[in-house]
C-alpha cells in the first residue's frame, strides 16, 4: 500500500496560493521607515555629539585655568617667601621680588583661552580667572603694554 500525500500536496498548494504578504511588510514601506528612523537617529546624534563637545571643551577649559590658579600661585609664595638679601632696603627687595617673579613665572595657557573665547565666557569662573590673568600680566608686561582684558 502506497502512503497518501494528498492532505500534504493540499497544505503545499494552499500555501504557494495564498494572496502576498501584509501590507505593513510591502519593501518600499519597510524601506521608508528605515530611513526614517535612520533621520532621526542621525538627529539625536548629532545633537547628543554637539553637547559632548560643549562639555569636553568646558572640561577641559576649566582643568587649565584651574592649573594655570595653581601654579601662578605656587609662584607668587615662591617668590615672596625667597630669602633675598636683608641689608637691601624695602625698594630694592621689592625690586628683587619682581625680577625673581619675571623669571620664574609660569607659561599661562591664554593661547587656548583666547582660541576658544565662547567657551571661557560659559565659565561660572570666568571673572575670578580673568582678575587673575590680569594680575599676571600686570606683574610681568609694563602698564602700557597691557589693557586689561584677557578676552573681549
Amino acid at each position: 500500500m502506497a502512503a497518501d500525500y494528498t492532505q500534504q500536496l493540499n497544505q503545499i498548494a494552499a500555501a504557494l496560493n495564498r494572496s502576498g504578504p501584509p501590507a505593513w511588510q510591502n519593501p518600499w514601506i519597510l524601506a521608508a521607515f528605515a530611513s526614517l528612523l535612520g533621520v532621526i537617529g542621525g538627529f539625536i546624534g548629532q545633537i547628543l555629539l554637539l553637547k559632548y563637545t560643549a562639555m569636553m571643551k568646558l572640561k577641559t577649559m576649566r582643568r587649565m585655568v584651574y592649573a594655570d590658579i595653581v601654579e601662578l600661585f605656587a609662584v607668587v609664595d615662591a617668590a615672596l617667601n625667597f630669602p633675598f638679601d636683608k641689608a637691601a632696603t624695602p625698594e630694592e627687595a621689592e625690586l628683587s621680588r619682581q625680577a625673581h617673579f619675571k623669571l620664574i613665572a609660569p607659561r599661562m595657557s591664554e593661547d587656548y583661552i583666547k582660541a576658544n573665547p565662547e567657551v571661557f565666557a560659559k565659565m561660572p569662573e570666568r571673572i575670578p580667572a580673568e582678575g587673575v590673568y590680569s594680575l599676571y600680566h600686570h606683574l610681568l608686561l609694563e602698564p602700557e603694554q597691557f589693557d586689561g582684558y584677557l578676552v573681549r
